[in-house]
């Protein structure tokens, strides 16, 4: 059983910050609530240190404030499991982004686990440990928390450092953990949301918009996001992705024609038909020099060629390399490069391509792309 401490005030919080700086690694961990709301419900806050686990719960503690030195100091290295939604609560609680940290589920890609491998499983599978599945789903706003959550919570931070020593010894002697760690920060840097005027990008069904309807869907996709963070309540919940399309794609001149429109709940009109109509009355007049840029369409013939080809070549390079294809290069930000030079040759090199990757990976890919852009140029 893990001993743990659950700090009771705030100079306590204080004090325990300052002994945790000492220390070149701790662990971290959160339990929080997301099922109706836009951003994660704090419920805890796990550390271990190496010595002893802490329990910081905001409802006796809250002012955490002293946990944002923790996150900034770059002496102390902090380690998280699929760090993302974290990081996004630490942000909302604290106000900072954590610097210098480790996620074993990117650790563990490194070391040739599945990709989002869980923790239970990567604590049995390093530590021969099975950790008690009975509190996941567990209530972590509700108060008292019982003896078997405290414990659920406790575990899980202090095993998350004991797979951390074991990753760490084997990456060092593959000398990848720096790449982990740039990595890592690449994850940290990418957990929070998107700007609201962007977030139309991420609805792919839009694609073959343009013009004042493109510019339409952008504004709808950008009032969406600003009103679920407005009332904390999930995208979901104030409109779902294909009405807003929708209502891009054929824009009602009424809040008849708005209410009329396939799966369109009559609750949403009668809130919010008023700012619907006003933002169709402003698509009309709108300029082209203030047109957003377009949603990524399917690949052209070409790119199709191209993305086959970077697939073998990736998949050599991650044999000469004893990673995963899948961590040396992802989809996304490979099609990403791929469509900034699909016709100029004049490629882009995204974040994820920076570091480690740029040399190994980014240029040879886009040698691969230009020579097949370029034969097939010569075909036609």
């Amino acid at each position: 059983m893990t001993d743990y401490v659950v700090l009771e005030s705030f100079e306590a919080l204080q004090s325990a910050v300052k002994s945790w700086r000492t220390k070149p690694v701790v662990a971290l961990d959160t339990e929080f609530v997301r099922t109706r709301t836009f951003y994660p419900n704090l419920g805890l806050l796990q550390v271990f240190d190496g010595e002893m686990t802490f329990i910081v719960d905001p409802f006796i503690i809250d002012d955490l404030a002293p946990l944002a030195d923790l996150m900034l100091d770059e002496s102390v290295l902090k380690v998280l499991h699929a760090c993302s939604e974290d990081i996004e609560l630490i942000d909302r609680v604290l106000g900072v982004l954590p610097s210098h940290v480790w996620d074993t589920q990117i650790a563990a890609q490194f070391a040739g686990e599945s990709n989002a491998i869980g923790l239970a499983k990567l604590v049995e599978q390093s530590l021969g440990v099975t950790l008690p599945k009975d509190q996941t789903q567990s209530d972590w706003l509700a108060r008292p928390l019982t003896p078997q959550q405290l414990l659920y919570a406790a575990e899980d931070v202090h095993y998350l450092y004991d797979v951390y020593l074991g990753q760490r010894k084997l990456l060092d002697e593959k000398n990848l953990s720096d790449w982990v760690l740039e990595d890592t920060a690449l994850q940290v840097a990418s957990s929070l949301p998107p700007a609201p005027d962007d977030y139309y990008q991420r609805l792919r069904g839009g694609w073959p918009l343009k013009g004042e309807r493109l510019w339409l869907l952008a504004q709808l996709a950008s009032w969406r996001e600003q009103t679920a963070r407005q009332l904390n309540l999930p995208r979901g919940f104030v409109i779902k992705d294909p009405l807003l399309i929708a209502i891009a794609e054929r824009p009602p001149s009424s809040p008849r024609q708005l209410s009329a429109i396939k799966g369109m709940p009559q609750a949403f009109v009668r809130k919010y038909a008023s700012a619907v109509m006003g933002m169709v009355r402003a698509s009309q007049t709108v300029e082209r020099d203030h047109l957003p840029e377009r949603i990524a369409g399917p690949l052209p013939s070409a790119g199709i060629e191209q993305m086959k080809a970077a697939k073998k070549l990736v998949a050599q390079i991650a044999e000469q390399l004893g990673l995963p294809s899948e961590v040396v290069a992802k989809r996304k930000p490979m099609e990403q490069m791929l469509r900034s030079g699909l016709f100029s040759g004049q490629y882009d090199i995204p974040k994820f391509f920076s570091g480690w990757r740029k040399e190994r990976v980014a240029l040879p890919l886009i040698d691969c792309f230009e020579q097949v852009r370029l034969g097939h140029l010569d075909e036609s």
